[in-house]
């Protein structure tokens, strides 16, 4: 939710995958010549996600992941549905496992993501210093409305 900040507004907010911010961030991958991370409050078939997308420096939509766990404590899971299954892009030679926030906390996700073979693996994160185990788990999460690779 790069431009909203997380809300659960998610019904006055939602747009759909081609709205207004992919268009705004479509024309900043263009501009800039740039891959873009974005997340987005999705509507599609009436219901709405924490949804990630990928553009390309030609500004075309590459993925999209929606949220698969919806942060349950905060009512998350009551304005938001959960997505279905994991998503891997590529820029260049590199395959990025796509993760929102709360997701880094199950590690079955990102082992799933790491059979897909993304370019992170365990041996990356902890040469990066990262030796907790949720945080080992980590290949690409947003949260807050702030990309953060690992």
């Amino acid at each position: 939710m790069t431009l909203t900040g997380f809300t659960m507004k998610s019904v006055e907010m939602s747009e759909t995958i081609r709205g207004e911010s992919f268009r705004f961030f479509s024309s900043v991958a263009k501009e800039k010549s740039a891959n873009i991370f974005a997340g987005i409050i999705e509507r599609r078939d009436r219901r709405n996600y924490n949804t990630l997308i990928h553009i390309k420096p030609e500004g075309t939509l590459v993925k999209l992941y929606r949220k698969i766990h919806p942060f349950s404590y905060s009512g998350e899971n009551e304005h938001y549905n959960a997505g279905a299954k994991p998503a891997m892009t590529k820029i260049r030679k590199w395959k990025i496992g796509l993760t929102i926030c709360y997701d880094l906390r199950f590690p079955e996700l990102l082992q799933k993501i790491w059979k897909e073979k993304s370019s992170f693996d365990r041996q990356h994160l902890q040469l990066a210093g990262h030796k907790d185990r949720a945080l080992a788990n980590v290949i690409t999460s947003t949260c807050n409305g702030k990309s953060m690779p690992i």
